[in-house]
């Protein structure tokens, strides 16, 4: 062996061990505590489930001192019937004892939740602790969350006629295919939450009618305020059927796609419903037979809110199309009638978003069209139709409270006086006789003789 090697060695080996001896340095005298946790309390905020989910949130614990300490005991304030779950170094267990953690480092700890209920139908509270005992300080971080019980759908196909029940949440993971020919039933207070990537397939009909004050809501089972608006958080609806179809005061949010339809045959109202949040398309209609909507909010997608494609009839009334991108990129229109298409009737509608041009027509000469008292975020189409207002900037129309999901159109500030409000191009400039027979805009208020544009009166 040379003399390099045999040198090399030693240095080697000095260096490891005064690294050792110096990590292994540990002080448990302290004047005040070392532990510092990235927050006093976790909060799982309106958890859905029966033990079946398993949301996780995260504890990051740091220790001030420069040197090692050693944390004697860290455990859950409920032991082992605790509705919580805590994991350390991938270890799962309710108590960890003698943890070390060195000087200026961090270590984090992972939370579950698996509530246990008991067939209530009633909201529960989970609250619980994580103690972290170190020389003479006693640390203790509060787990809350709040919930309900649940109806879970997993992977489940349903081969008969079926009404879905409202005293319990519907949970639906995976897949949820309806047969053909069964009709499907939603009626008031009903709501779904649908874990992610999860989509309901329906190659029969929907029958969905809630009410203004209790409407029918499809959204992720993420209910966090920070996914409150976060799109793509579940696949979506599929409708491959025949029929008639009804989605009356639905709320869809959160999705890939709110609703898709690619059957020739199937007809559909949509009246008094709500499309919010979508990463793909609002409503997709590749295929369809009749098409109704009427008195509806569709809000932020990445593609079109509307988009038709091979359609017989599409006859929309008095609706806002509002796509504010709010954070991210867009190419489409908000709305984009696409090749064929009998007979097509765009009445009392806002098309409106941050593109130059937000509504895109290329129906090849529609046996019927009637495409008037709308207005337009876009240049001047020529549809052969008048009566339409056509506004270039944003400056020129604005919503009462984009923030809080009012949709009601704005008065604006006079160009000649900042302090002179003007009515909004949409207020009373709709057509009363081209409601359709339903006066009832999208908040339930009836409409005047001098209809406002869009699904709001003001």
């Amino acid at each position: 062996m040379s003399v390099r090697t045999i040198y090399l060695f030693i240095v080697g080996v000095i260096f490891f061990f005064s690294c050792k001896n110096k990590e292994e340095i540990i002080s448990n005298n302290f004047t005040s505590n070392p532990l510092v946790f990235s927050s006093d309390t976790i909060l799982f905020d309106t958890l859905i489930t029966t033990g079946k989910v398993s949301i996780t949130q995260r504890l990051k614990v740091l220790n001030t001192s420069n040197n090692s300490v050693l944390i004697n005991n860290i455990f859950l304030g409920g032991g082992s019937q605790s509705d919580y779950d805590i994991f350390l170094n991938g270890q799962e267990n309710y108590f960890f004892k003698d943890v070390k953690l060195l000087g200026k480092d961090s270590m984090y700890i992972l939370v579950n939740i698996n509530p246990k209920v008991n067939n209530s139908n009633n909201v529960f509270i989970k609250e619980d602790s994580i103690v972290f005992q170190i020389a003479n300080f006693n640390n203790k971080v509060t787990l809350l969350a709040w919930g309900q019980d649940a109806y879970y759908f997993n992977n489940d196909t349903i081969k008969s006629d079926f009404t879905f029940k409202n005293d319990k949440p519907n949970v639906i993971y995976g897949n949820l295919v309806i047969d053909t020919l069964v009709k499907l039933k939603a009626i008031s207070n009903t709501k779904f939450y649908l874990y992610n990537g999860a989509k309901i397939l329906n190659k029969g009909t929907f029958e969905f009618i809630g009410d203004k004050s209790t409407p029918i809501v499809l959204q992720s089972l993420r209910l966090d305020d920070k996914f409150e608006n976060q799109p793509g958080l579940w696949n979506g609806i599929y409708l491959n059927g025949t029929g008639n179809n009804i989605f009356k005061w639905v709320n869809i949010k959160n999705a890939i796609v709110g609703l898709e339809i690619n059957n020739k045959l199937c007809d559909i109202n949509i009246s008094h419903c709500k499309f919010l949040n979508f990463s793909g398309y609002g409503l997709h209609l590749i295929q369809s037979n009749n098409v109704f909507i009427d008195n509806s909010l569709f809000y932020k997608s990445l593609n079109e809110l509307l988009y038709s494609e091979d359609l017989n009839s599409l006859k929309v009334y008095n609706n806002t199309f509002a796509n504010i991108s709010s954070g991210f990129s867009r190419q489409t229109t908000s709305v984009t009638i696409s090749s064929k298409i009998s007979d097509l009737n765009f009445v009392n509608n806002i098309v409106w978003g941050d593109l130059q041009n937000e509504f895109s027509n290329k129906s090849n000469s529609p046996t019927t069209i009637n495409v008037t008292y709308n207005l337009f975020k876009a240049k001047e189409i020529d549809l052969n139709n008048t009566n339409n207002y056509y506004l270039k900037t944003n400056s020129e129309f604005v919503f009462k409270d984009i923030a809080k999901y009012d949709f009601r159109a704005d008065s604006l500030y006079s160009s000649s006086s900042s302090n002179k409000k003007v009515p909004s191009k949409a207020k009373n400039n709709g057509d009363f006789n081209l409601l359709n027979n339903d006066y009832l805009d999208l908040n339930g208020n009836l409409r005047d003789s001098n209809p406002d544009i869009g699904a709001y009166e003001y």
